[in-house]
């Protein structure tokens, strides 16, 4: 398995660009989450630009007052549940079955 390195003294380090196994990866994810609760991922290949913009847009988001950040979850909430609503219309019972199954193993 792949040994985790330190980026700062309690934050374990998870590359996902060495040369390891996606199942590798797992682990070390799911180690580092059971023994510390945090990770910082690296080698996953998503540009920097938009790294910078996400944590803006955090930024943003939680500057915000405490009622406009509330409306923002539930507009989210509520267009995820639409769509899951049409996800399992569409859906047959054992295509819904076989979901289900595979997410839980």
């Amino acid at each position: 398995m792949t040994e985790l390195k330190r980026h700062a003294p309690t934050i374990p380090v998870v590359d996902m660009g060495a040369a390891n196994a996606a199942s590798q990866i797992a682990a070390a994810i799911a180690k580092a989450c059971r023994e510390d609760g945090f990770f910082y991922l690296t080698g996953h290949g998503i540009a920097p630009e938009k790294i910078a913009a996400t944590f803006k847009a955090i930024k943003r988001f939680f500057g915000q007052p405490l009622e406009e950040k509330t409306n923002t979850i539930f507009a989210i909430l509520i267009h995820i549940s639409e769509g899951m609503s049409r996800f399992l219309r569409k859906t047959s019972e054992m295509e819904k079955r076989r979901i289900i199954r595979r997410a839980l193993i």
